[in-house]
């Protein structure tokens, strides 16, 4: 199979990115929850009501990124769209475009469709299955998974035209080399990271004031909620030069 282009690894990423916003909104409403209860349990004290305050504020600023994240996925979905329903209306009007026929794996008919000569679609050899000697030249493919057939659209003669193309709104999911499964690797670590981390904070808070034995249990709760940020950071890392290597890669072709 040939690497993913930039287009596929885009529209992978903006995928991860509405993970990555739910994620955001989970663990926002966890360390907000954490907060209130600090407040509400121990509202007496001074130091548990500050911790407490800023744990929520901290939760609420996680819930807007998610949010905000969520709403930029959101955006990025209604551009791609748009611009596939703007290439497909040009490869129906024959711009950079030839007929190809799309075999339908059984489920119906072969159809007649206008698919882009950019090498998305069309594989590096291709046979045809016309047997009128007249349509010799034209080539057969496979609607094979990552292409989209859309119907409905018309040609400059205003004739009902299908297109073939490669469906970057909601086809297979293709990243750079390394960077699977390292990409939700590191939401995973990130998310148990900061349950602990927030966790160890909530302790001290409603254990206040402590004792060593609470001390002892909130640096192990802390410690190894700190030992997963780090080991985050690590794969996240590893997911940006991945994604870094792949691009290079590509911009030298």
């Amino acid at each position: 199979m040939d690497p993913p282009s930039e287009e596929e690894v885009k529209s992978a990423l903006t995928g991860l990115l509405k993970v990555a916003s739910v994620v955001s909104i989970s663990v926002g409403v966890l360390v907000i929850i954490c907060g209130v209860i600090a407040v509400s349990v121990v509202g007496g004290l001074t130091t548990p009501v500050i911790i407490g305050s800023v744990q929520t504020a901290v939760g609420v600023l996680i819930v807007i990124a998610g949010g905000i994240g969520h709403s930029k996925h959101k955006t990025l979905r209604r551009r791609q769209w748009e611009a596939m329903a703007t290439r497909a209306q040009e490869l129906a009007l024959g711009k950079a475009a030839q007929r190809t026929i799309i075999d339908m794996l059984g489920f119906s008919a072969p159809v007649l469709a206008m698919v882009p000569t950019d090498g998305t679609v069309l594989e590096a050899t291709v046979g045809s299955s016309s047997k009128d000697t007249r349509e010799s030249t034209i080539p057969s493919i496979k609607l094979r998974p990552g292409l989209v057939l859309i119907e409905g659209l018309k040609d400059a003669d205003g004739r009902a035209v299908p297109v073939c193309m490669r469906n970057l709104h909601d086809g297979p999911v293709r990243f750079y080399p390394g960077m699977s499964p390292y990409h939700f690797l590191t939401l995973l670590l990130l998310t148990l990271g900061m349950t602990f981390v927030n966790s160890a904070i909530l302790a001290i808070a409603v254990s206040f004031p402590l004792d060593a034995s609470v001390v002892t249990n909130c640096e192990a709760l802390g410690g190894f909620g700190g030992a997963l940020l780090l080991l985050a950071s690590c794969t996240g890392y590893r997911v940006y030069s991945a994604y870094a290597k792949g691009r290079r890669q590509q911009d030298r072709v």
